[in-house]
């Protein structure tokens, strides 16, 4: 990717978040996006960055923030410990993952048929879903439909941004939102209504989106559950999604 996609993929990004209703910001080292009340996280998110604290201080004191997220080397003093899992294959097939895996993705494929979808249809039909995942998860905290309503909207008409669903008897049974940033591709807000995870539609959802990728020379699949958490899990097996 040249300088100029590698620019255009960021704005691009940046576009979605700010049609949110987030503010972003560029430093030296990074964007950032006001993701939590006064909390600002760092993306792209696959970018491993060393801020210096002069900027981190004038982030924080231009912001009036409290809090910056951002994923760091590992010898870095300060921070958490987390890690960027990498699948570095040339291929993701049924025989490259592990038996069970296998076993898990060959039911929910049994169940399920995996298709593209517009972002009109993860809009009205993904909000069971958005519902029932929060609260299966035990995240309580109460997200209005527009706040769903924004994420697809925004979406819609961005390129590098597709919607993806598993389908049950003409029910969506599992979603995602992908987007592709060069040889990252981003999976977000991955659900699935509880009435279908024994059918393991989330294992087949997954399986059949991160081989989409890697065909379209994705090397790394970060997944971002959304802005109230960040997590650095990228490709890995089991498949990604999977309660």
């Amino acid at each position: 990717m040249s300088i100029a996609e590698e620019d255009l993929a960021i704005k691009t990004f940046a576009e979605w978040l700010r049609r949110r209703g987030y503010h972003t910001i560029r430093t030296a080292s990074s964007y950032w996006a006001n993701f939590g009340p006064r909390v600002y996280q760092a993306f792209p998110y696959h970018w491993v960055i060393r801020p210096s604290e002069g900027e981190l201080r004038e982030v924080l004191y231009k912001n009036k923030a409290i809090g910056l997220r951002y994923s760091t080397p590992l010898e870095e003093k300060c921070g958490c410990v987390s890690y960027h899992a990498i699948y570095d294959k040339a291929t993701y097939h049924l025989n490259d993952l592990g038996k069970w895996s296998r076993k898990n993705i060959r039911r929910g494929l049994k169940n399920c048929t995996v298709t593209p979808i517009t972002f009109e249809q993860l809009d009205q039909e993904g909000w069971e879903l958005q519902k029932d995942t929060l609260e299966r998860q035990n995240r309580h905290f109460k997200r209005p439909r527009d706040f769903w309503h924004r994420i697809c909207s925004a979406a819609s008409g961005l390129n590098g941004f597709k919607a993806w669903g598993a389908w049950t008897q003409g029910r969506l049974a599992a979603s995602v939102i992908t987007y592709k940033f060069s040889d990252c591709g981003y999976m977000l807000y991955q659900q699935c209504h509880r009435d279908f995870l024994a059918a393991h539609v989330n294992n087949a959802l997954s399986f059949e989106v991160t081989r989409n990728m890697v065909e379209r020379n994705v090397s790394m699949i970060l997944r971002h559950p959304g802005p109230e958490i960040t997590v650095a899990s990228v490709r890995s097996e089991p498949p990604l999604g999977v309660d």
